[in-house]
């Protein structure tokens, strides 16, 4: 049991350097109050050696053997202990006053679950003025499913809040976890579902962090089964069914994320259903063209 009431988990696995500048921004953010913890999945010994030799004030903890994703990360819920937690990505960044500004939100609102800021996108290494949340400009509160899961799912409006952008009330997340059948590598947005049950959330306007974008992110490669399993997930938790105008554009946007990945491939190997989806994709697309006019350029570009 941590006398912090802050713990900030980053979450490692083989990425030293861009863990490095994580630490570096972290470092930034602690006192008394507040304990950083690498929690570190690696294969390789690289990130012990580096923060052994480098962050000598850091809690460092090593899985071995190295866990799946989704254990991971139930392994440090389990573990964490202090009133508020964050659970932080080894390639993004703190901004100055993001514990402070997140932990200040909790305590003036004992009745959220959790707070969430927004973030300055990084592509590459390239600090960028678009921001995950997009033009969001006033706190969001999310009291329903609906209003939590629609921004994931749609072309147009508010956009979700960065995972790992999230500060938890720890008591909250009780007996939680991330399931593979709930989604797989998007089962984020179902953990979110099931601590959002417990208690309503806040979404904050201003970037206390910055999300890195690059080759490497898991996100990137797309896998149709397990955005369905994230879909009938959603379907049995909220209103929101196979037919909805969001789930319409969200089919419309891995379709398009699979179509692009095909279409890198050499005609002789493209799957069976690829000319199909391609038909789909010009239909689709001209009907979401029509619908909402500024997205016709948007949806010639936009990949998630």
């Amino acid at each position: 049991m941590t006398t912090a009431k802050v713990q900030l988990y980053i979450l490692s696995r083989d990425r030293p350097a861009y863990l490095q500048e994580t630490l570096r921004s972290a470092i930034g953010e602690m006192n008394d109050d507040v304990q950083v913890i690498v929690s570190d999945n690696s294969e390789g010994d690289e990130v012990e050696r580096m923060v052994a030799e480098e962050f000598p004030l850091v809690t460092y903890l090593r899985r071995r053997p190295a866990l799946p994703a989704l254990d991971h990360f139930h392994v440090v819920i389990a573990e964490s202990s202090a009133e508020f937690v964050v659970y932080f990505h080894d390639d993004d960044l703190m901004l100055p006053g993001f514990v402070a500004t997140l932990r200040d939100a909790l305590v003036a609102r004992p009745e959220l679950s959790a707070v969430a800021c927004n973030a300055n996108l990084v592509m590459g290494d390239k600090v960028t003025s678009r921001r995950v949340m997009g033009d969001c400009t006033e706190p969001h509160e999310i009291a329903s499913v609906e209003a939590l899961v629609t921004p994931y799912l749609t072309l147009t409006g508010p956009r979700p809040a960065p995972f790992p952008g999230y500060m938890y009330r720890r008591k909250c997340l009780d007996g939680l976890s991330l399931k593979p059948e709930e989604g797989g590598k998007h089962a984020d947005l179902a953990f979110l579902i099931s601590v959002l049950r417990r208690a309503p959330m806040l979404w904050l306007p201003k970037p206390n962090m910055l999300y890195r974008v690059h080759a490497s992110n898991d996100s990137r490669v797309e896998s149709i089964g397990q955005r369905l399993r994230l879909l009938r997930h959603v379907y049995r938790q909220s209103n929101i069914t196979p037919r909805s105008s969001a789930v319409a554009e969200y089919r419309f946007v891995y379709w398009l994320n699979w179509w692009r990945a095909e279409r890198q491939r050499p005609a002789c190997e493209r799957a069976w259903c690829y000319r199909t989806v391609s038909q789909y994709l010009l239909f689709m697309g001209c009907r979401l063209g029509l619908k909402h006019p500024s997205l016709s350029r948007k949806l010639l570009t936009r990949s998630r």
